[in-house]
């Protein structure tokens, strides 16, 4: 899917995959460049590890969550986030 999306943004991203810190962090880092400037990451089960947390933080984010008594969801609009990535700076 990636690939095949050229120069278009995204507007949604569902995680809800492997759950270990590290793939949860790859596949944030790898989507979160292409979601256009309203696009929504939104992981399953964030309880798992500390990877959307951690992602939070470190790109200045805010996030709301759904809870129930056996999941948690994270969502992260990117307009929320206060730091830019060079893949998202026009020329």
């Amino acid at each position: 899917m990636l690939n095949e999306n050229g120069n278009k943004k995204i507007d949604m991203f569902i995680h809800d995959s492997n759950h270990t810190y590290r793939w949860q962090i790859f596949e944030y880092e790898l989507v979160y460049p292409l979601l256009n400037e309203n696009g929504l990451l939104i992981s399953d089960d964030i309880d798992f590890s500390y990877a959307f947390l951690d992602f939070l933080k470190n790109h200045n984010c805010r996030a709301q969550g759904l809870f129930d008594k056996y999941k948690i969801l994270g969502i992260l609009s990117k307009k929320t986030c206060k730091q830019k990535f060079i893949t998202d700076l026009n020329p």
